[in-house]
Order: structure tokens, then C-alpha cells, then sequence
């Protein structure tokens, strides 16, 4: 399964990169409802991340790490829950009218009864992150003007 998505953000690189590099839009997500770094210092190469969503009812935690880190040009984090492998990856370049986002998000499932939901896991998944580039756009332009 893969995801990609794209934006444009009609703002300055460094801000649109350090917005979602923090995550600080996720509070404008209605089924994220707790994201807190759990390393020390400045999200970089291998900060952790807890995450809690509300995933039809039910709190669901999950620890991210990112392991890809170039500040104002991408980022890449990933996690492992139950036998699934995600990578999101969020790439950033700079257009004429702002920051260009990519978003590419990848699911690996493992284990027979994993591989056998795949196209229901990727339903879910598509609904609930599918829309976090509009999301991220509207939270960093209202923050700009």
C-alpha cells in the first residue's frame, strides 16, 4: 500500500517544515488526540514520538521514530504496531507561491491475518491520514496571515 499526497502551503519553508516536523497541526485532526516527543532535545534523526488516536472507539498508542531528518527538505518516520510496518515520509521544496508538500505513506503488513485485512487496514488508514496534508495547509496558512 502506498499513499501520496501533495500540497501547497502559501508560506515560508522553514515554518511549513517546522510545523510538521512537531506536529503541531494534529490538533486540528479529530482522531489524533495526544502526539508528545519522548526524547530530549529538538525533534531530529531518531526522536520518538508517542502518539494516541481514536480509532472507532478506542485509544489506540503508538511510539513513531524518525529516521530520516533533513531539516526544510524531509523527514521520514516509522512505526510498528502489531505486525504493521508504516514509513510515512514528507518531503518539502520551495514554489512560487509557498512550500510544496509530498507525503508519501507506506504499510507493510506482516503475519497471515495481517496480509489478509491489507485492503481494509489501507481503507483505514487512507481515511484517517489521507486528509492530514489539508489539514496541515489550513492550520499553517491561518497561522501566517
Amino acid at each position: 500500500m502506498a499513499i501520496q499526497l501533495e500540497t501547497v502551503i502559501e508560506a515560508p519553508i522553514e515554518q511549513v517544515f517546522d510545523v510538521a516536523s512537531n506536529y503541531r497541526y494534529t490538533e486540528k485532526m479529530n482522531h489524533i488526540e495526544d502526539v508528545e516527543i519522548i526524547t530530549d532535545g529538538p525533534v531530529g534523526l531518531n526522536t520518538g514520538i508517542k502518539e494516541t488516536r481514536n480509532i472507532r472507539g478506542f485509544k489506540v498508542e503508538n511510539i513513531l521514530k524518525v529516521t530520516e531528518f533533513e531539516p526544510n527538505k524531509r523527514f521520514t518516520i516509522e512505526s510498528q504496531q502489531h505486525q504493521l510496518f508504516l514509513t510515512y515520509t514528507y518531503l518539502f521544496s520551495e514554489v512560487e507561491k509557498g512550500t510544496k508538500v509530498e507525503f508519501i505513506g507506506k504499510l507493510k503488513p506482516s503475519g497471515i491475518k495481517n496480509k489478509l485485512y491489507k485492503p481494509l487496514i489501507t481503507k483505514m488508514i487512507k481515511k484517517e491520514d489521507g486528509e492530514q496534508l489539508e489539514v496541515m495547509k489550513q492550520y499553517i496558512e491561518e497561522q501566517h496571515q
